[in-house]
């Protein structure tokens, strides 16, 4: 059975469906725990939800794709995801020792290198997202957005990729987890044709040191650290000038005594700013996506190829 988010309008949304109904209905069943009906959660996600939208807020959402191939008669195969490079240690195999940990085995790839598994990529990257299916391509402003590859399309009819529907899929591995929202397909023909040369405009709210750093870089690149959104107690967000001007003026020390990331103005507020940059699709979409791709291509035909995908929030 496929659960619909009833107090999110009734049906799944691409850009802002939302995982809670699901954990607090299949939680609250699992622990036995009548108190949680479906009208209390429906009720308390209603609300949780308004207040994210106020906020412009939105969950964290993940991709589950999965792999067919065309057979000779024309229908679709589930196929095992090719070996591909692990994006969790970049190939390295082992995280590096440092002084709270030792030297530890990537536990992506079990120290292999590889990512080796049914599951195909699953790496969390909004910008690829919005360019496969339009998923999470807007709502919280973090730049002008992407040209999609297509609208989320739904599943194949003639799929051979079975999933569960419910929350928990993990136990039977006659079933796959496809998320819960934006189900669409894409031949791997069409990931590679798709055109990575196009631009956008990034933007991302920085600290003052961060803005700082990016200013000297010439205000060009990426800032190494940026988020969508700064909120809470003792927070200012403020624009560039007044930023310029706070900095000038010794108002903001750009590293405080306790490092880079305090930056606390003399009146005991923190202050942040949002910039913007260039970025080609290519760069956005990320190296691990070619990565896996391009191990992709030892399936067959890149036309003949089909990623089945959906996303859950």
């Amino acid at each position: 059975m496929r659960h619909i988010h009833a107090s999110c309008g009734g049906a799944p949304r691409p850009k802002t469906a939302c995982g809670w109904y699901y954990r607090c209905l299949f939680g609250s069943k699992a622990r036995g725990d009548e108190r949680w009906s479906i009208a209390k959660t429906q009720a308390a996600i209603a609300y949780t939800c308004e207040n994210f939208k106020k906020e412009k807020r939105l969950m964290g959402t993940d991709i589950h794709l999965y792999m067919e191939r065309q057979n000779a008669n024309g229908s679709w195969s589930q196929v095992k995801a090719p070996p591909w490079p692990c994006h969790w240690c970049r190939g390295a195999r082992y995280y590096p020792a440092t002084d709270r940990s030792p030297k530890t085995e990537c536990f992506g790839c079990k120290g292999s290198g590889k990512i080796d598994e049914l599951r195909g990529y699953d790496r969390r990257n909004y910008n690829l997202f919005a360019m496969l299916a339009d998923v999470r391509n807007g709502g919280v402003d973090t730049g002008d957005g992407f040209v999609p590859l297509a609208e989320p399309r739904g599943l194949p009819i003639d799929t051979s990729i079975r999933d569960s529907g419910e929350e928990i899929e993990y136990e039977d591995p006659r079933f796959v987890n496809l998320g819960d929202h934006s189900f669409s397909h894409c031949t791997l023909a069409e990931a590679l044709e798709y055109d990575y040369t196009r631009v956008t405009q990034q933007r991302g709210v920085v600290s003052a040191a961060e803005y700082s750093a990016w200013v000297e870089t010439g205000r060009k690149r990426p800032p190494k650290r940026y988020s969508d959104g700064v909120w809470g107690q003792g927070v200012k967000n403020v624009s560039q000038v007044e930023m310029d001007q706070l900095i000038r003026g010794g108002v903001i020390k750009t590293i405080g005594p306790k490092g880079p990331f305090d930056t606390r103005g003399e009146d005991g507020f923190s202050y942040y700013t949002t910039v913007q940059w260039e970025e080609t699709y290519r760069k956005s979409a990320g190296e691990a996506w070619f990565q896996f791709l391009e191990a992709c291509r030892a399936l067959g035909e890149p036309s003949k190829v089909r990623f089945v995908f959906g996303f859950d929030s």
